[in-house]
């Protein structure tokens, strides 16, 4: 064997004659391999005025004294060019470039690129390729902005924050399953409730368990509509619709209803008239309200609703002496009529 295994450096054979041209070519080798760092490494053709010494990884489609010597390390040693052929796994530092480049047999690559995991001060795994064990982390900007980008795959994916206690999770900010921002909160790990969320198509923020300030909670934000009936004595027989609407939002304990009926037949039943249908029961149950009469009505002067027990409003009218319940007489088969009224549940 003439050659060294590894990096082909001449052996000095048995009685070999001049033994030290062998042994120089030996150092040469070391001189330029050992530590090796390279002035660049994209150029693809040699310098006009090289320097003794000077080092280049060889760029792709080299020309003049260079062709055919593509990724190889070129160093220039009594005015000519020796040429280096690399290993798997040999690196090199480019000093234009302040960096450090690796062989992987096929080409030369940054060292720090495409790494399966990276543990800094810990162990990363399959799961968490990037892992940091530290007191903090600082990602800074390089001039002017700096943003931190999580990016999922599609929309039923996640792409969040997890804040965890003992490795159980506590807190999660992101798209979580949709795309909709959301907060959510957990006690266990396991089970989490959503704290915030934001529409994205809109912005609008909802609280769905509520908002505390304080002292006081503002607990419940809802809108809805419900379907307001009539009776008279707590009957309806014989009584039919044109139309029946109501709407109400709650805020914490405050629902403010709406509601409307046309009548199409009044039918047969008798006594105190009452809107039925409530979709809150009012606490306390009495608080006034307001009646607009459209048409229809008989002998109304001043139409007033007032909530009562039973999530009832009864129908009242104004008159000179005060007021009285309305009853059956105060309506006909086309009485329509709405109102509206605020309560405490």
């Amino acid at each position: 064997m003439s050659d060294s295994q590894i990096l082909s450096l001449p052996y000095i054979l048995p009685a070999q004659a001049q033994k030290h041209v062998t042994h120089n070519e030996a150092i040469k080798a070391l001189d330029v391999l050992v530590q090796l760092s390279v002035l660049n490494r994209d150029q693809t053709a040699p310098p006009v005025s090289p320097g003794e010494g000077d080092r280049h990884l060889v760029g792709a489609g080299a020309t003049g004294d260079w062709l055919g010597q593509d990724d190889k390390i070129a160093v220039y040693l009594g005015g000519v060019w020796v040429f280096h052929t690399p290993a798997a796994g040999w690196r090199a530092y480019v000093r234009s470039e302040a960096l450090v480049l690796v062989y992987d047999g096929s080409g030369w690559d940054v060292a720090l690129q495409n790494l399966p995991y990276v543990g800094v001060n810990t162990t990363a795994d399959t799961t968490n390729r990037l892992a940091v064990s530290s007191a903090a982390t600082l990602l800074s900007h390089a001039g002017d902005d700096h943003q931190v980008k999580i990016n999922k795959n599609a929309a039923v994916d996640t792409a969040s924050l997890l804040f965890q206690s003992g490795w159980s999770g506590r807190a999660e900010m992101g798209l979580a399953g949709g795309d909709d921002f959301s907060i959510k909160v957990s006690a266990d790990g396991s089970s989490f409730q959503t704290a915030l969320d934001i529409d994205r198509n809109t912005g609008e923020v909802g609280f769905p368990v509520g908002v505390t300030f304080g002292a006081d909670r503002l607990q419940h934000y809802e809108e809805g509509t419900w379907t307001p009936g009539l009776t008279f004595g707590g009957a309806s027989t014989g009584m039919t619709y044109d139309a029946q609407t109501g709407k109400y939002t709650r805020i914490g304990n405050m629902v403010f209803l709406q509601f409307a009926i046309d009548l199409a037949t009044k039918g047969s039943a008798t006594g105190t008239a009452e809107v039925t249908g409530l979709p809150f029961v009012a606490n306390p149950a009495y608080y006034p309200g307001s009646v607009f009469f459209i048409g229809g009505g008989t002998g109304l002067q001043s139409p007033q609703c007032r909530m009562i027990p039973g999530a009832k409003i009864v129908l009242v009218n104004g008159t000179s002496s005060g007021t009285a319940v309305m009853n059956e007489g105060n309506f006909n088969d086309t009485t329509n009529f709405k109102g509206c009224i605020s309560f405490f549940v």
